[in-house]
């Protein structure tokens, strides 16, 4: 599988290359397909230090699991000896953050919209016993037609047999 990385587009509000505390995000696209994806890439000595193994690794576990249209899609994972990569489905609309920054605030209509959808993907998640703990409009992004998708299960918790969420 090879991967041609995209620095050359024009950067606008979904930007281009992401920089988190110990993570980097690029849109990239398959050599043999003209699907565009979103590849995390996350650094092992880096949550190492910040004692983020196990987060990352119920990240990826429910990222795998989920197929949910309301939900991040995990289309592949791969490392190499100090790098993780997660490629993920890719949101043209960016996150919902800007956009209510743009426009300062939701109609009734849009607001109940975005509510219900994100409602729709907490539901799905509780049905399998996932708790996700990180609701922000920076965590919900859009797709192209404006249907949310909840993203960063980092925080999330897989619930054990008799664990009950308080």
């Amino acid at each position: 599988m090879i991967w041609i990385l995209n620095f050359f587009d024009k950067p606008s509000f979904y930007v281009n290359v992401f920089f988190f505390l110990f993570k980097k995000k690029k849109k990239v696209k398959k050599k043999d397909e003209d699907d565009l994806f979103a590849m995390k890439i996350l650094k092992k000595k880096a949550l190492i230090a910040k004692q983020q193994v196990e987060h990352t690794n119920a990240e990826r576990s429910i990222l795998r699991s989920m197929d949910h249209p309301f939900l991040m899609h995990l289309r592949y994972a791969f490392q190499t000896d100090s790098k993780l990569y997660f490629v993920l489905d890719y949101y043209r609309g960016g996150e919902l953050f800007f956009h209510l920054k743009t426009v300062k605030r939701f109609s009734l209509e849009q607001a109940r919209f975005f509510v219900a959808e994100v409602g729709m993907a907490l539901g799905h998640l509780h049905s399998f016993d996932i708790i996700y703990r990180d609701l922000k409009p920076e965590n919900i992004l859009l797709d192209q037609a404006g249907h949310a998708c909840l993203t960063d299960f980092g925080l999330s918790k897989e619930l054990t047999d008799g664990e009950k969420a308080t």
